[in-house]
């Protein structure tokens, strides 16, 4: 049932306002895949994350503002109400930088006592109650050029020279098509996974992804292969003018093949083909700075995110390069595969 939060601000359900109208208002207000309702379905049915959409209304009824949100509730800690778990970026909705601003300044002072409110934007967002962690970047590459400018930019080479590698050596990219290609991605996700001390996701997001955006155009997947043996892939999500490049995972025992940069290629590629104004590499740790320079050689621009939390939120808290982030990778990338898949399945989904 729609609940009022504060004059012209309520939070409702998805069948409340209607699956076409939000998603209608998320391609009229320039939203992005991860405002898009198959995103948040594919979490809620790996996870059982609920989404809700909280709506700002002009004086004349129209909406004015509007943000999706999820309540992660936490064994320890402060529970949650996030926009939106496991996504970059899915901030504020509007019509105006005002209408942004007057929702979430009235979200802030909303009754959600004892929970934490984040928001994560490309726009920072003038307003009290909030404060906001910057040490985040995203990376972006203009694909509405021609093919031979954009390789042009690549690093010579980091970059095209293991490309002309892995053709010289008879690798080939083609699209997945099938749950099959999912599950050969999906072994190649769970050794860089555990390579990068990070804890797996289920297959079961993945399949959840597979059938909610790829069945409507969402998402995609690039394998590159030698003699049928996948060394590498590329997980994209896609809406309106932008490719995301979601997730991807190599074989740790073919580096040097150029697979990886083969996998990339073909996507960039693909999302030019396809109109993409934007091939998004997605978010970055700035003290991650091998994965800072990754990004750039592609030829990528780096742009700020922030990630907002009322009530004020101590950064250092979020710090991933700290003494418990590094720790918890060391436990990671020695620990069997089995046992990291129980504990992502366990555990991932506070991680949101």
């Amino acid at each position: 049932m729609t609940r009022p939060l504060t004059s012209g601000l309520s939070i409702c359900s998805l069948e409340e306002i209607g699956e076409e109208n939000w998603n209608s208002l998320v391609s009229g207000l320039n939203g992005t895949v991860y405002h898009h309702s198959a995103w948040h379905r594919a979490i809620e049915l790996t996870y059982g994350i609920a989404p809700a959409y909280i709506i700002k209304r002009d004086s004349d009824g129209g909406v004015g503002a509007a943000m999706p949100v999820a309540r992660i509730e936490r064994r320890l800690g402060p529970r949650r109400l996030v926009s939106y778990p496991f996504s970059d970026v899915c901030g504020p909705l509007y019509r105006t930088i005002e209408d942004a601003e007057e929702m979430v300044a009235a979200l802030a002072g909303t009754g959600f006592q004892g929970v934490r409110i984040e928001f994560r934007s490309h726009v920072r967002l003038m307003t009290g109650g909030f404060s906001a962690y910057g040490d985040y970047a995203g990376f972006s590459l203009r694909t509405d050029r021609d093919e031979g400018e954009i390789m042009k930019n690549l690093h010579g080479d980091c970059v095209r020279r293991k490309i002309r590698k892995a053709f010289r050596d008879g690798l080939c990219a083609r699209e997945g098509t099938s749950l099959s290609d999912l599950r050969e991605f999906y072994g190649l996700h769970m050794r860089s996974r555990k390579r990068q001390g990070a804890p797996v996701q289920p297959f079961s997001f993945f399949r959840n992804l597979w059938r909610e955006l790829h069945a409507r155009g969402l998402a995609s997947l690039i394998i590159v292969e030698k003699g049928g043996l996948a060394l590498s892939g590329v997980l994209l999500l896609h809406y309106n003018d932008t490719a995301y490049y979601k997730f991807g995972a190599s074989d740790e025992r073919h580096f040097g093949s150029g697979a990886s940069q083969l996998a990339i290629w073909t996507a960039i590629k693909k999302a030019s083909h396809e109109g993409r104004r934007v091939f998004d590499f997605g978010r970055t740790f700035i003290g991650n700075k091998g994965l800072m320079d990754f990004k750039s050689r592609w030829g990528a621009e780096r742009y700020p995110l922030y990630y907002m939390y009322a009530p004020a939120l101590d950064a250092a808290v979020k710090a991933e390069g700290g003494k418990a982030a590094r720790a918890a990778g060391a436990l990671f990338r020695v620990i069997p595969g089995f046992s990291n898949r129980l504990l992502g399945r366990l555990f991932y989904r506070y991680l949101a």
